[in-house]
């Protein structure tokens, strides 16, 4: 999935995706719970560490 697919489909800016991928931002629980709808994870999924 492309970071502009999943802005559209979580309702974020694009270029705050990019900030996302690269540990420049820090997401609210309501923007993870909106990519973790949009990839269809759990939300637990996205607060675990590796």
């Amino acid at each position: 999935m492309s970071q502009q697919v999943l802005a559209n489909e979580s309702k974020i800016d694009r270029t705050y995706v990019s900030q996302l991928e690269r540990g420049l931002a820090n997401p609210s629980l309501s923007v993870l719970i909106a990519l973790s709808i949009s990839l269809k994870i759990p939300l637990i999924s996205l607060l675990l560490k590796d």
